[in-house]
Parts: structure tokens; sequence; C-alpha cells
């Protein structure tokens, strides 16, 4: 189902590098991030060269999901989860964290396949009810070495879920269930010019910075989009500007250039995607750029300049 992201598009933070998609997403990108856990043993580290694509509140998803469990359905060696919305990502989050949890492939493929029984029970409940899912997850999370304060396995969980949605946000895989095709013609992005509105505002919704995102759940937004570049150079009112449209909320994306790919830029988001939640990364995202906001009165300076100052 198509659905509308925003009501209104405001400013646009520009970098003088304007980042050009890749046109053919590797095979590997997708078998790297697939979930195997609905596999049987032996089959779960296949290759295959078609994935389905599930959702959480999705009714077809879930019979699906009813019918493999009882042996109806033969599944995929791999799947996919869509969580482009807040409720399904919450629910997916504690899941996979959970099952990642697990000491090995065969305690995780046993844990899945509990806690998505359960929730085949009653998935309205906890959709809306992430305290009851919580008491239905801590039974299956075990006593373990791994405890359910170590933010690994939910920073894991959190990073793989949105590795899925941007893939399915490039791909324009916004329809549940689908399959996502291995064939080449299958995995080529099409260049934003070629999509209607609906799907260009799914796209952006699925490939920006989740954390940075504002509520789109309560009406019409004013939503700041962000393509930045860590090399681009801000005065003192201009990174001011930046932290209020970050404080708003924003959908916020990296040009592909040198200076986001240097190494300084990546510890830095290599400790922020170590975080278990969106809020947390929320947090540290943005009391950055207060911090950069502040380091220099005069002249213009990157965000690449002040984090190679803090080293």
């Amino acid at each position: 189902m198509r659905f509308l992201l925003y009501t209104l598009l405001s400013v646009w933070v520009v970098s003088p590098t304007v980042a050009q998609a890749v046109r053919i997403i590797p095979a590997d990108a997708f078998w790297e991030v697939g979930f195997p856990w609905l596999a049987g043993e032996g089959n779960s580290s296949l290759e295959p060269f078609e994935m389905p694509v599930y959702q959480l509140s999705c009714a077809s998803c879930l019979e699906s999901f009813g019918a493999i469990l009882k042996g109806e359905e033969e599944p995929s060696s791999l799947f996919f989860l869509n969580t482009h919305k807040p409720e399904d990502r919450e629910v997916a989050h504690a899941m996979i964290a959970t099952v990642l949890a697990q000491p090995d492939e065969e305690n995780q493929r046993r844990v899945f396949r509990k806690l998505l029984e359960a929730y085949l029970v009653a998935p309205e409940l906890y959709l809306n009810d992430l305290s009851e899912w919580r008491r239905t997850f801590l039974k299956e999370w075990g006593g373990g070495a791994v405890s359910t304060n170590n933010s690994q396995p939910w920073a894991d969980a959190l990073n793989q879920l949105q590795a899925h949605n941007r893939l399915l946000g490039w791909l324009d895989v916004y329809q549940t269930p689908a399959w996502l095709s291995m064939g080449e013609e299958s995995r080529r992005v099409l260049a934003d010019e070629d999509l209607d509105d609906y799907q260009r505002q799914f796209r952006m919704l699925m490939v920006t910075e989740p954390s940075l995102q504002p509520n789109l759940g309560d009406g019409p937004v004013k939503v700041h989009q962000i393509r930045f570049d860590a090399g681009f150079k801000l005065d003192a009112t201009g990174w001011t500007e930046l932290v209020a449209q970050l404080e708003q909320g924003a959908l916020w994306t990296w040009s592909e250039a040198r200076a986001t790919d240097s190494k300084w830029v990546k510890q830095w988001r290599a400790k922020m995607e170590s975080l278990p939640n969106l809020k947390s990364r929320r947090d540290f995202f943005i009391a950055t750029f207060r911090a950069v906001s502040v380091w220099k009165q005069k002249g213009h300076w990157s965000l690449l300049e002040f984090l190679k100052s803090s080293r």
C-alpha cells in the first residue's frame, strides 16, 4: 500500500557534491544481511535467487509465516523484514535482538520460531502494547552470557533492520509480501526522476538516518531533507540553523564524498551505530552537531575538521 510521507518539504542543506546513486546493487549486499532463521537446518546458508519480504503488520505476511511454521509452506533460506512503520520496527527490533543474543544458529532458529509463533497469536496486541511484547521476548532471551542490558545485540539488530530498509528503499519495494530477485535488472536502482511522488517519498524515508526522522505518526509535519557532505564548511550561523533543523526532525542522507569516507567520520558513525536504540543515536547525533556549532565563532569549518580536532 502506498502512503504519503509528509506534506511539506522545507530547507535543504546542500554540499558541493551531489551523491550519485549506485545503479546495480551487488547480490552479496542482500545475502549478507538476510535473516536465515525460517529455513531448515542445513539450508540457512544457501544464497537464494529470490528472497521474500515480510512485514509484521501485513496480514498476508502473517498467513505465510503461519503456513511455514506448520510445515505447509517451504521457507526461503533468507528473508527480509520491512520495518518502515515505527510499531513494526519496535517489535522487530526486540525480536531480532533476542535472537542475536543466542549462542549459536541452532538456538537462534529455535528462539525466532518460538517468538514468531507467540507473535502470531496476538499481533495487534503486541504492535500496540510493547510492554506485553517485552514480557514475551524476555521469556525467550535466556540466561546465557549476553544479558538484556548488553547493547551489542540491540545495536546489531537495529543496524540489520535498517540495512533491509535501505535496500528496499533503493529498489522501491514498498508492498508486502514481495520477492527480491537477484537478477541484475531487479537490482537496478531507478533514478529519482523516474519515480513518482509516492515512490520518492518512500525512498527518502527508507534510506535516510532513522534516528533523526521526525514523528510521522502525528499527522502532517514539516520535514527538512538534508543531504550532507562531512567536509562541507559552514559558519556559526549555518551550523546553528542546521542544529535547529536536526532538533525538529530531518530526513538525512550523506553525500558520497571523500570526506564522508574518511576514517574520522567512519569511526564516529561506528560509535553511533554501536548504540542500542534510535533515541540514544539521536541524542548522540545531535550532541555532536551542537558541539560542532560552538567549536569556533569565526570563519567556516566542517564536521570532518571538528572530528579530527577531537582525537
